[in-house]
């Protein structure tokens, strides 16, 4: 009677390459992730902002031979994106400033809507990438095959980073397509070739460390809840964190702000005319110190024809209209364009700037682009970044082993 081995047989066929298994753990939690409708949805509305940016990059090319659309770019970069400076170099180098324009919008577009999406799309999808599996015991089956935990890591891992990549790169590398294809000639790849570029680094600061983060909120609990909680936790603490620290004191040195007439009242006449003549008299104080031109562009304020090139040339813009005899200190220039109140002119942006992941992700993404609005330096926050990813990967790797390991 044969007697057969009931032990574990060696595989005889041909085993798959090491640098393809975390490919098929990711394939699996791609499939599984995509099945939700709601993310399919949640996709197709972050990328709707493309729409609005494309608009813009299609405004500063048309503006270069239409004076309404100039005007119109012009005011956007003046007063929504703060930077006069573009605005003045449009009317007097429309090509000079085309690599800043479109570095502009384009990091603008990471920072606003994609970053908020990020933040929900990641909340919504990393907490269950490795809670679930410690909760149904389903890491068991991934290393019951040749699988080693760095590899079961960058598989899911590589989930997080291929919807990210969606709302992110792929957005970004189609909104500077646009602009090459609204440009006049080609001449554009030329002045833009490094954008494609910075856009793919400005992915990679965005999307490894968050990764890590998620990843290591995840492996902490096996109730994906409490991970999504800590999730939104750091990103909601942490900003109001740093906007209290850094504008309350300088609100509280300013002193509080006029009280507004209590709703259903009117204001009375003596209210008025008091809060007018106090109006007139720090207007006519300003001027008299010479901080304030009341036609810094020319006669006439922002029309269509002021931003031509018989009105406005390079002898005609001084540094007295848009430097810092108007703006105030600190506002303009190399430091960037922060308008505000008068107290708020020398807040120390960075200094509190560690405690927000939301700040301290756009300012390494700003020294990216080559428009870092602050004069403090990049590299604590690059550290802070770069030990978010080391201590985070390594804490979920840590709780793998130990579970393999009982």
């Amino acid at each position: 009677m044969p007697v057969h081995d009931l032990g574990y047989r060696s595989w005889a066929g041909k085993r798959m390459s090491h640098f393809l298994r975390p490919w098929v753990v990711a394939r699996g939690g791609i499939a599984l992730v995509w099945r939700r409708r709601w993310l399919r949805m949640m996709i197709i509305f972050s990328a709707l902002p493309i729409l609005i940016f494309g608009f813009a990059i299609f405004m500063f090319e048309y503006a270069a031979t239409d004076a309404d659309a100039r005007h119109g770019i012009s005011q956007l970069l003046a007063f929504q994106f703060r930077r006069p400076d573009l605005a003045l170099a449009i009317a007097t180098d429309h090509s000079s400033v085309r690599h800043d324009v479109w570095a502009t919008l384009i990091l603008t577009f990471f920072r606003v809507p994609q970053l908020f999406a990020m933040v929900l799309l990641v909340g919504l999808i990393a907490p269950m990438l490795i809670s679930y599996d410690l909760r149904s015991k389903a890491y068991l089956l991934y290393f019951s095959r040749p699988l080693s935990p760095s590899e079961y890591i960058l598989g899911k891992s590589a989930v997080i980073w291929f919807f990210l990549c969606t709302i992110t790169a792929i957005p970004a590398l189609a909104l500077y397509l646009v602009g090459v294809f609204l440009s006049p000639d080609l001449s554009v790849l030329r002045e833009t070739w490094d954008l494609p570029l910075r856009i793919l680094a400005a992915t990679a600061v965005l999307v490894i460390p968050t990764t890590a983060l998620a990843l290591c909120y995840s492996s902490f609990t096996s109730e994906s809840r409490y991970a999504t909680f800590s999730w939104f936790a750091t990103w909601g603490m942490g900003f109001v964190a740093y906007n209290f620290l850094t504008y309350a004191g300088a609100r509280v040195r300013g002193g509080p702000p006029g009280r507004r007439p209590r709703r259903g009242r009117r204001e009375r006449w003596e209210e008025a005319q008091s809060n007018v003549l106090n109006t007139d008299t720090a207007d006519q104080a300003v001027m008299a110190q010479g901080q304030f031109n009341p036609d810094p562009i020319g006669a006439g304020q922002f029309g269509p024809d002021q931003f031509g090139p018989d009105q406005i040339g390079p002898d005609q813009i001084g540094p007295d209209q848009f430097g810092q005899g108007q703006f105030g200190p600190g506002q303009f220039g190399p430091g960037g364009f922060r308008p505000g109140p008068p107290e708020l002119e020398n807040v120390d942006l960075d200094r509190w700037r560690l405690l927000s992941p939301y700040e301290t992700l756009g300012k390494v993404q700003s020294w990216v682009f080559g428009l870092d609005p602050t004069d403090g330096s990049v590299w604590p926050s690059v550290a802070m970044l770069v030990a978010i990813t080391v201590i985070g990967f390594a804490i979920v790797r840590y709780r793998i082993v130990a579970r393999l390991s009982v």
